[in-house]
This record gives structure tokens, sequence and C-alpha cells, in this order.
């Protein structure tokens, strides 16, 4: 028992990250163990339409309403449920629902997954984390065994995230190839991009920069879901898809973003 607790206890963050991206399966024992307890993925963004004013008929429980919610305290709140949702400053509890990821859907609450640019409501106590938007919810569940340790977007100085971004081949996204590397991060990545305007991580490991947004959509934010191999506690983009940054100050008005103009919050 001692051994295997050391084993867990000196295991680091790396070693999970790698396990993850390359979707191997691990032994229990070789991943790493947080103190506050329950491993979380983010399962997407959904609709309150038709659960938010009666959640009680659809099995679902109020955990709490405070400006403090977020991943640590609603899933501490929910810990025997396996789903959790954050809509603002409430938490609720979710012990029985099932989400068809092929479908984007949640039958219980006849459900639609919404596009990650609804859930812009930020959480306030984690950077990075959503806490739903305007009549949508974030969704997240309790793993088991557990993969990542709640992962969010990383805040990179100079820089605000724009979310996730699908990318093509052969004609990219961001335009330039800047390398990969096994300690990738967004802020490494800004690092190797230099004074381009936009810059992007896919698949946990690349980095591509751009002086424009070329051919391209903001999507699920499921799809940008591996882990950067450079530190597990943030998403690195997904297969074909890019976790996306833009350099504080770039954008001037009626300037468009991949075909469409930005007409404020």
């Amino acid at each position: 028992m001692l051994s295997r607790m050391y084993l867990l206890i000196t295991l680091g963050i790396a070693e999970l990250a790698s396990a993850y991206v390359q979707d191997v399966p691990v032994d229990n024992k070789q991943l790493l163990t947080r103190q506050q307890g329950n491993f979380v993925r983010y399962s997407g963004c959904f609709g309150t339409i038709n659960w938010q004013s009666s959640p009680a008929s659809f099995n679902l429980t109020v955990a709490f309403t405070r400006p403090d919610n977020g991943i640590a305290t609603c899933s501490a709140a929910c810990s025997t449920s396996r789903h959790f949702i954050l809509w603002d400053q409430q938490c609720f509890c979710a012990p029985e629902i099932t989400i068809n990821t092929t479908r984007g859907y949640i039958p219980q609450l006849d459900e639609w997954e919404a596009t990650e640019g609804d859930c812009w409501r930020l959480c306030r106590d984690e950077p990075g984390v959503t806490c739903g938007g305007s009549a949508r919810a974030a969704f997240y569940e309790h793993t088991d065994p557990p993969s990542v340790q709640n992962p969010g977007i990383e805040k990179v100085q100079g820089f605000h995230w724009w979310g996730c971004f699908a990318d093509f081949t052969p004609d990219r996204v961001l335009r330039r190839f800047a390398g990969a590397s096994s300690d990738m991060t967004p802020t490494k990545c800004a690092g190797m991009c230099g004074q381009a305007r936009w810059v992007g991580v896919e698949y946990g490991r690349e980095c591509f920069c751009g002086a424009t947004l070329d051919n391209s959509y903001k999507t699920f934010g499921r799809r940008c879901g591996r882990v950067c191999e450079g530190d597990g506690r943030y998403f690195c983009g997904g297969a074909s898809h890019l976790t996306l940054y833009e350099r504080d100050g770039a954008r001037g008005d009626g300037d468009p973003v991949g075909g469409y103009d930005y007409l404020g919050w």
C-alpha cells in the first residue's frame, strides 16, 4: 500500500498528459491523483430551456447558488453524481443523465449541444473554465477510472482565447507551422510564433501561427479535448482542431473573423 501511494504521488503530470494524448490504456496506479478528489472531463455546452426552471422534474438537484461556482466547488458538492452542471452561479447534480456524444444530444433533458461560443461565461475563480452562457450550461462528468485532472484553457500573456476552431489540410487555417514539441503549451507556442497575430495549438503538441484566419469556423469545445503534452492542466486542440488565441489589441473595428464580422457581445 505504501509503495502504491508513493507511486501515485511521485508520478508527474507529463506522464498523465502523454497517456491521455496517445489514447493508450494506462493502469490506475500510473495516474496522478488530486488532493481535492474527483477527476472530471468537460462534456460540452448544452441548452437549459427544458430543465432549468424545474430541475427536480428532470432528476437534477440544485447543489448551491453562489459566486464561487466552478469545477472545484460543484464537483465536490456533486461527488456522488456522475455528471454535474455549471450555469452562472448555480451548480446542478445530475446522477442519471446519458449524453449521446455521437449526436450531441441528452435524451432525458431533450437538449442539443451548442457551439462553444454559446458557453462564453467563465467561472469567476477558475480562469479558462466555462460556467455556461445565456440559456446554455456547461456539463462535466466524473471519470472512473480517472482520465485527466480538470483541464482548462491556459491564460497566455498578451493573447486572448477565441475557442476551438476546425482545421483543414492542405489549406491550413494558420499557414505557418512553427513546430511540434513534447513540452508544448499555448504559452510556448506563442513564444515560437514571434509577432504573429494568431496562434493555435493542435493535437496536443503542434504549433501554428498566422497573420490571418482562413477557412475555418468555431465548433464544439470537446473537439479540442487533447491536453497539452507540456502541461496536462490545459487543452491543446485535437485532431484537425485548433485551440486558438489572438494577440491583444490586434483587432480593428469591423475586422472579419473567418469570413464573419465581429459584432460584439
